[in-house]
């Protein structure tokens, strides 16, 4: 038995809201319509959707089963409707990037310059933020491509497919002056003790941080200011004496305000852009990857030299 698309949106809008009757508001359609919509999606699946009770609908799991089906045809007529628009005035796309701050400095700028030489007439939104909540729009296909981190203290979804375009190590940002600055290497340690500037949880970088503290059997330092703003911390680097971590992606086509050292051991996180497995990906997303693997090839030797000398 055929489907029929508005069904499924029907049933999106029964979870997100909780009840029938609040679906119903939502889509400005009667309760009755809705409860048709649902009873018919039901037959068509051979399957229950919903359990009705006094708190309201709960999905069964073939009705959460089905919602992400749901979402990908949702998310499809969305992207449909918005290239036929894109199209009607000589663009292409649009493309939804979304990527974690390191990636603002440097790679992200040269890729998106790669890609306008290739499609100059695209049309392309840019959502920045933390890993976490990014991967969290990807899955809901609000981004189409995830631009970072690849987290490898996480296991990969099945529904995520990974695209590693380089590796960069952890380093320490010091201040000029500060008494560990004419060092060329350090142990973490001999750190815990210092005052730092750390990320916020939520992000693969803090899972880093926190991983490296651990298997150096210290405990995150008490002394810290917590946050993820990249510009923030630099500032506060230079300005309070603070320590911090750093990657080379944030000082491609920059000089870094302070001393960078190297870390005995740090980890090595890997960068690369992801997508959903499930979801064709559009011409301008398939060049957009293959801008940033141009890009990190440019770019290889500044990535080593940051992390073999340090600058500043």
């Amino acid at each position: 038995m055929l489907i029929e698309p508005r069904h499924f949106r029907v049933l999106l809008a029964v979870i997100e809201h909780g009840t029938f009757n609040r679906a119903a508001e939502a889509l400005s359609v009667s309760q009755p319509a809705i409860s048709k919509a649902i009873a018919q999606l039901e037959r068509s699946l051979g399957a229950r959707l919903f359990e009705r009770g006094k708190q309201g609908s709960t999905p069964t799991a073939a009705g959460l089963i089905a919602a992400r089906s749901a979402t990908n045809i949702d998310w499809a007529m969305r992207h449909a409707q918005e290239e036929i628009r894109a199209s009607a005035h000589n663009l292409v796309g649009p493309l939804v990037i979304g990527t974690t701050p390191s990636m603002l400095f440097g790679l992200l700028p040269r890729a998106l310059s790669f890609l306008g030489k290739a499609c100059p007439n695209a049309s392309i939104i840019i959502r920045d933020g933390l890993d976490d909540l990014l991967l969290e729009a990807l899955d809901k296909g609000e981004i189409e491509l995830l631009v970072g981190p690849i987290d490898s203290l996480r296991p990969a979804s099945d529904r995520i497919v990974q695209n590693t375009v380089a590796q960069e190590p952890l380093l320490l940002a010091v201040p000029h002056g500060h008494r560990l600055s004419e060092r060329d290497e350090l142990h973490v340690s001999e750190l815990s003790d210092e005052p730092w500037i750390l990320p916020i949880k939520g992000s693969s970088f803090y899972r880093i941080v926190e991983a490296l503290f651990r298997t150096a059997d210290q405990r995150l330092p008490a002394n810290a200011f917590h946050m993820n703003s990249l510009v923030l911390q630099e500032q506060l680097v230079t300005r309070t004496g603070r320590l911090c971590f750093v990657t080379p992606a944030q000082f491609i086509d920059r000089t870094p305000p302070f001393k960078i050292v190297r870390l005995a051991d740090a980890p090595v996180r890997s960068i690369g852009v992801r997508h959903r497995a499930d979801l064709s990906l559009s011409p301008m997303a398939t060049q957009f990857i293959e801008s940033v693997r141009e890009t990190t090839q440019a770019i290889e030797r500044e990535f080593l030299a940051i992390a073999a000398t340090g600058q500043g």
